[in-house]
Parts: structure tokens; sequence; C-alpha cells
């Protein structure tokens, strides 16, 4: 039975290679290639009386000469009915000048589409896909030391819309939040933190508490990167007084050869950019005044070319070197500078506590050391940061309907523990060697061995990277891998999914080379990095370390308000002070923006690049869309049944269950917009294995939009409830059940809510 708004085309298609190759003698890979091609192509015919589609064939036709044309295309047609009628639900095919024009049977196609789902057949096919198997979905998994922003909320969605697809698919699904409380990124924030609080300053009531982290880890962050560029470009100014020391005294040796008028340029420079030993906003373009000067000199003389030459090079390269410290200085002040003008008085704390970023940097790595070294108070203190700001990520998530099975943490004894046994397990296997006192583990070697390595990094080298620092502490992959096996094992999962950013994929791949090494070759196997591109901001760079980002909560409220100002001015009759209506208006702007939300999140491939400008929020309307479709379906069942379709569905379904079998199917007849709506019904379960299998949820959203604008398209067209004639009603009546119940399991899925009424 087809099985997609395309597999009807679909189904004919590859049903015309055989025919097409028993008709001609054209090879299958050939027909096959003028399919993919598109020079055989099949689309809907513009007059019904032609049938339901036509299929060009003028590219089989073009080595025949025209009187032969008819033959061999009415053979072709004969061929198609006979190999595909059944599979493809074809009642009648004809040729007709140069096109084999397709009668589909949509009775048959409807009657087999109305049993499975009404009688729950489809379902349960469906959920044998997964049969109970363990699997284990980990997602978001973001760093606590800033609010949930719009890439790491892409994350969440992703994440939790696939582990919601394959629990609908029947696999027994755990979802898992992996704290990464042990990496330097919360050791900072436990730096900055533990300034404040010395002070007394903690967090207040006027700042949800992961965006008040947020803060502390940015400045924190800023102060320790302002002061080591400034140190580094302190350093460059001494290089650069040295260099222009020199060239002042090779060129007084010149003056004798040289215009000694022409050099005054030069030795004016040269003064000016001696007399800044510090930062100054005009260094870079005093320097590349003076290297247009050395250049412009060397031109004259004997001597000369040679060495100003080789001296603007010198400059050029530490112009270079300066412009780019320099620039990345000046972004840390307008940062701090934004900052402290907001958050005075956690900027005030952290520079009253900061002592310099050697000082700063010395801290950080013994919060690091004694956390993974199993001190007990810098444990519950890294702990007690995290939590805090796990807090507020669990109240955003839960606004967008995501939740958890589990919280590990990878400062978590059994993780450590094994972690270090790991390391052990790892120089066991001769992959290894020691570099500097640490433990570095020797890919490259490894692929050479092995196939299964090898395959995993090619084209690419799979290279080497450090399991263990000097100071015997532990990386993130090290403790990474204990916890993979830590999943497997504590789930019996038959496989685990990451949901991490494809700047990951490398790491990843390291991951599953190391389980293999050890003989972990199942969890290797069925180690699945769901990998998705990065969200892009118009007129935004992101940095969390620069307190640059839009969050989750912002695109929420900024979502909503949205929402509820469309309302307003597409209302005339709506008045802001009726205060219940207002209220309604809001909660109803909530929901459908968490809809839109996550629709937004889910609209595009999670391997391509979202692109997002926050300043057209209001043009994104596909939750809203899938809405509405949901809602409409429902208003026709309330006013034909007068029941509540979400609250009483095995109501609604008996009651279609006796319109069917009361149903004379032979009567049957289905205009245009009944067959698209039909053909994209009978695709569902093809939409959601494909979305399962290929890793690709953006496909429910898709379905579900268009599926929602088919369904309307039908209903502006054609009257249900006030359709006279029995058989066209009860048709109309049992597509949009089939409708309502597909649209009510896909918002489930995709985590919207399901709203009732609009």
């Amino acid at each position: 039975m087809p099985s997609s708004s395309t597999s009807i085309q679909e189904c004919i298609l590859w049903g015309l290679v055989r025919a097409v190759k028993d008709s001609t003698g054209i090879e299958e890979e050939v027909v096959e290639k003028y399919i993919i091609e598109g020079k055989i192509r099949i689309a809907p015919t513009p007059d019904p009386r032609m049938g339901d589609y036509g299929v060009a064939l003028h590219i089989v036709f073009k080595n025949y000469p025209r009187d032969k044309w008819e033959e061999i295309g009415s053979l072709i047609a004969r061929k198609l009915l006979e190999y595909s009628a059944e599979e493809c639900r074809l009642r009648n095919t004809l040729y007709v000048n140069g096109y084999i024009n397709v009668e589909v049977d949509y009775s048959t196609i409807f009657k087999s589409f109305m049993e499975s789902l009404l009688s729950g057949k489809l379902l349960s096919e469906l959920r044998s896909i997964g049969s109970g198997k363990n699997i284990v979905v980990e997602h978001t998994s973001a760093n606590p030391v800033h609010p949930l922003h719009i890439g790491s909320g892409r994350n969440s969605v992703i994440g939790d819309t696939y582990a919601r697809l394959l629990k609908y698919l029947g696999f027994n699904v755990v979802r898992l939040f992996y704290v990464n409380d042990l990496g330097r990124q919360v050791a900072v924030l436990a730096y900055g933190v533990s300034k404040l609080r010395s002070q007394g300053i903690v967090p207040g009531p006027g700042l949800k508490i992961d965006h008040w982290h947020g803060i502390v880890y940015a400045l924190t962050n800023i102060f320790i990167e302002e002061d080591r560029v400034a140190h580094e470009l302190g350093m460059l100014s001494l290089e650069l007084n040295k260099l222009l020391e020199e060239l002042e005294n090779t060129l007084q040796g010149l003056a004798g050869e040289a215009d000694s008028p022409a050099l005054k340029k030069l030795y004016s420079k040269i003064h000016i950019l001696a007399s800044k030993t510090r930062l100054k906003h005009d260094t870079v373009k005093i320097l590349g005044e003076l290297i247009k000067e050395l250049r412009h000199q060397s031109e004259g003389g004997e001597r000369l070319p040679g060495i100003l030459n080789e001296y603007s090079r010198r400059v050029g390269e530490l112009a270079t070197r300066y412009r780019e410290l320099y620039k990345e200085y000046i972004d840390y002040v307008k940062a701090k500078s934004t900052l402290c003008r907001d958050y005075h008085e956690i900027c005030r704390g952290l520079q009253q506590g900061f002592r310099g970023y050697e000082d700063a940097e010395r801290e950080i790595s013994e919060i690091m050391k004694k956390a993974e070294g199993g001190d007990p108070e810098v444990r519950r203190f890294l702990r007690d940061i995290s939590g805090n700001v796990l807090r507020g990520f669990i109240e955003t998530l839960e606004k967008i309907n995501i939740g958890f099975d589990g919280f590990d943490y990878e400062s978590s004894d059994e993780v450590l523990e094994l972690s270090k046994n790991i390391v052990d397990e790892v120089v066991k296997t001769g992959y290894t060697r020691i570099v500097d006192g640490a433990v570095e583990v020797d890919l490259n070697k490894a692929g050479e061995e092995n196939e299964y390595v090898r395959s995993l990094f090619h084209p690419d080298q799979p290279g080497r990277f450090i399991i263990r620092r000097w100071d015997g502490t532990t990386l993130y992959v090290t403790r990474d891998i204990a916890y993979t096996l830590i999943k497997f094992k504590r789930y019996n999962a038959k496989r685990v999914y990451n949901v991490i950013a494809v700047e990951q994929a490398r790491a990843q791949k390291q991951l599953r080379a190391v389980l293999y090494l050890l003989g972990y070759k199942r969890e290797a196997d069925n180690l699945v990095h769901f990998s998705y591109e990065m969200v892009h901001l118009k007129n935004m760079r992101m940095s969390g370390r620069r307190g640059i980002y839009y969050t989750m909560d912002e695109l929420l409220m900024d979502m909503e308000d949205s929402i509820v100002g469309r309302s307003i001015e597409g209302s005339s009759s709506f008045k802001q002070e009726a205060e219940g209506k207002y209220i309604d208006l809001r909660e109803t702007a909530r929901m459908l923006a968490v809809n839109n939300v996550r629709a937004l999140l889910l609209s595009v491939e999670p391997g391509k690049v979202l692109s997002f400008d926050p300043s057209k929020i209001g043009s994104f309307e596909h939750g809203i869309t899938v809405t509405y479709g949901l809602v409409r379906a429902q208003s026709i069942l309330r006013k034909l049944w007068g029941l509540e379709p979400l609250v009483e569905t095995n109501a609604a379904r008996s009651r279609s269950i006796e319109i069917y079998t009361s149903l004379n199917t032979e009567s049957m007849e289905f205009n245009t917009e009944e067959k698209q709506l039909l053909e994209m019904l009978v695709g569902y379960p093809r939409v959601l294995r494909e979305a399962y299998e290929y890793m690709r949820p953006d496909k429910l959203l898709e379905y579900a939009v268009e599926l929602s604008l088919f369904f309307n398209r039908m209903y502006e067209k054609h009257r249900v409830i006030g359709e006279p004639d029995a058989v066209k009603k009860a048709v109309r009546v049992l597509l949009t059940v089939a409708v309502f119940l597909v649209l009510a399991d896909l918002a489930e899925i995709m985590g919207f809510y399901k709203l009732k009424k609009l």
C-alpha cells in the first residue's frame, strides 16, 4: 500500500522501471537514472478525466520512430498495470501522446487506511518498530554556567522530539541530562561566585538564577581575559620598542647614503610609537603609517631597499599581531562596560576580588584539581553552583514541555573511578605514549592496525589526543567514555544517542574508537552521534564568555508578545481593559508561543544551520498552523457529535467505526482535495519511519504543516457537516477524524500543547 504523499508517485515510477525494461529492453539501471535525473517525470494530470497522474516517457521513445510510440507506450502501460495494480492501488493505465495516464483506485486506499487507523492496527505496526527495546537519549547537557540560549534550545527540542518519537514507535526510552560540573567553565564560574560570596553578594529576587550565574560567568571571564590580553599587549609593546630602537639605529647608520630629509617621516613615526608604552587606540594606525613609509623609502638608494623591506616585513608581522590582540582587548572592554552598567553590584564585587589573571588561573586550576581529586568541600561547592544553574534550566525546559528521566553528574564517584580505570586499560592496548608526563592516545597507530578505527575517520587521519594530563587529572573525553559505558550497562541499552553539536564530531569518533580498542565493540557500534548545526542570529554573534546570547526565556516571551500583539491588532472587538479576556488571550498565546518556538527549532534539518532574525519573529507560524488544523478538526467533530474529541477520543473513534462499517464504499468518489488529503494521510507511517531512521525530526513538522494546509483547503472548498450527500459526508467526516487522530499524535510527539479552541 502506498505510504506517503509522494509514495503513490514513487510506486508508479519504480513499477515503471520493470515495465520499460520488459517492453523495450532498456536496462533497469538506465531507467532508474532517467528517473533520478528527472528525465522521466510524473505529475498530477490537469484534468481528472485523463486519470490522476501522467508519466512523461519521451526519453524512452527517443530512439524509436514516431509511428512506433503508440505500440511501445501501450505495452509499457499494460505491463505497469500488470506489475503494480495491487501494490500501487492502480485502477487503469492508458498511453496517450507520449504519456502514460494512470488512474488510482482511491476507494481501495481509503478503505485500507481507515480500517488500519480505526482498528488500531496502524499504531500496533508502528509500535512494533521499537518492540520494547531500551534506548538512551542524552540531550541538552549544556554546561551549567549561563542560561539556555537558542542554540542549546535547538539541542533540547531536537533531542526531546526524537525521544518522544522513539517512545511512540515502541521503544523504551530513557532521557538523560549529563551535568558537566568538572570542566574549566564551571571552575571559572565557581571562582567568580566565591569572590562574590566572600563579600556577601548572592543572587537576588530580581533576576532568574541561571541568568544571574550567566552574568557572573561572563564578567569573570572578561576580567581574566581583558587582563591577560592587556599583559600580552604590554609585552608586545616592549617588543615593538626594541624593534623601533633597532630600526632607528639602522637608519642613523644609513643617513650618509640616504636623503636625510626624506627620512624625517620615519623618525617621526618611530618617536611617536616609542612613546606609547601602554595601549593606545591610535597605535595600530601609526604602525600602518610606518609600514607605508618604510615601503615608500625602500624605493630609493642602493642599500635601502633590502634593509627597509626587511624591517617593513618585521613591523608588519608585529602590527598584525598587535591589531588582532587590540581588537580582542577592545571587545572585552566593551563587553565589560555593557555588563557593568547593568549589573554594577556583580561587577564591583568581582573587581574588588580580582588580583590579576595569573592568580585567577592558579585558583581555577586548583579548583579543578581538588574537585577531581575528591575534595569534599570543593565538590559540594561545585555541585551547589551547578545545581543552581540547573534549576534555572529545568524551569525553562518545563515551559516548553521538556523533562528528563535522570540527571548524572560528571563529578560523581562512579564516573571518576571508571575514568581512572579506563586510562589504565587504554595504556594496556599499546596505543598510548607519554608526552610531557601526559598520556596520549595514538589513534594514527591504531588506525594502521584496525580497519574499524581507520574507517571511522576516513578520509582524515585519526590523530592523537590526551586522555590524562601530566598532573594525573582526566579530561572531558575520558569521563565521557566512562559515562557512555555507564549508560549502556545501567539501562541495558541497545543503542545510545548523544545529541551533540556537529563541532564535536571528531571527539565522538574518538570516543567510539577507544571503546572499540577496549573491546566494547557492541557499544562502539551502537553509540550514535545525533549531530546538529548552530543557530545563526541576524546581527548577533552569541558568546557566553562575553554574556552575549539570546536566551530561550527571551525567545519564548518575544514569541508570546508577538502573538498577543497580532491578536489584539487583528480583532476589532477586543479591548485590552477587558481583564478576563486579556488573561485568556495571554494563556492561549503562551501555549501557542511554545508550539511556535518548538516548531522554529525543528524547522530546519538538524545538519543544517538554522538562521533566524528575532526582529521578524511574528512571521514564523508553523506551530500555529498545525495547532489551527487540529483545532478545526476538533470543532467539526464537536459540532457533529457533541463531544470533546481530545477528552473523549475513544468515543470519537467508536462513532467513526460505526460510520465506516455502514458506508457503501463501492459508491465512493473523491474530488481533487480529498485525494490530496488522503495521500497525505497514507504517508503518515512512512514519515515517522523516515524521521526515525534518518534522524530527521524536522520531517514531522514539515508533514504536520502540509497535512494541516491540505485539510484546511478541503474544508474551505467542500462542506462536511452540511454536505447533503450521505456518502460524501461520511467520507469527509472520516477524513476529518483521521486528520484529528494524526495531528493529535504528531502534536504529542513534537511536544506541542493540544489546544481545544482558539
